[in-house]
C-alpha cells in the first residue's frame, strides 16, 4: 500500500538522522525532546493544523507532525547555538 511505503521511507530516513546524530558526536541537534514531550508537541501540531491536514491519511498527518516537531528542534538548536555566541550587549 501507498501509505505503507511512505511510513516505512519516513522511518528510514529518521533512523538516518539519528546515526548521524550519534556519529557527530551530538553537534547536529544539542537537545533532544523525552519522547514524552515530543508526543505532547506532535499532538499540539495536529490540534493546531488539524482543519489543514483533514484531507490526509493518519499515517501521512503522523508523518507530518514527526516532521514539524524535528524541524522546530533543529531551528531551537540552531537560535540557541546562535544566540550563545553572540556578545551579551546582543541580547
Amino acid at each position: 500500500m501507498y501509505s505503507e511505503s511512505i511510513f516505512s521511507l519516513h522511518k528510514l530516513v529518521k533512523s538516518k538522522h539519528q546515526q548521524l546524530f550519534k556519529a557527530d558526536g551530538g553537534r547536529r541537534l544539542e537537545k533532544i525532546f523525552s519522547s514524552e514531550k515530543r508526543k505532547q508537541l506532535e499532538t499540539k501540531v495536529m490540534e493546531a493544523f488539524k482543519d489543514e491536514v483533514k484531507m490526509l491519511s493518519k499515517e501521512l498527518q503522523q508523518i507530518l507532525a514527526d516532521d514539524l516537531v524535528t524541524a522546530f528542534q533543529n531551528r531551537m538548536a540552531i537560535f540557541t547555538k546562535i544566540q550563545s555566541k553572540q556578545s551579551p550587549k546582543c541580547r
